[in-house]
């Protein structure tokens, strides 16, 4: 929850285009800042955490950026590299 939480008060003035009904911007999986580079930067155990929480919590920033740093944990390997993984 801490992690949460610390993601939250950092991210606190953000635009929030969702809330507003606007449509996102696709954005690259690599276009993360490196605060959340480094904030993200745990044990995959712990990463799966932090993203079933945000999504249960419903904050879809922090939910992106779990999924875009799972993608690319991923890209570029084979499935059974994936397997192992």
């Amino acid at each position: 929850l801490y992690k949460i939480l610390t993601w939250a008060y950092h991210h606190k003035d953000d635009d929030d285009q969702a809330a507003e009904g606007e449509e996102l911007s696709p954005q690259s999986p690599h276009d993360i800042s490196p605060w959340d580079a480094n904030f993200i930067n745990v044990d995959q155990p712990i990463l799966f955490e932090i993203t079933v929480a945000a999504n249960y919590l419903e904050i879809k920033g922090l939910e992106d950026l779990c999924c875009k740093t799972l993608a690319n944990m991923i890209r570029g390997k084979t499935p059974e590299e994936i397997r192992q993984t």
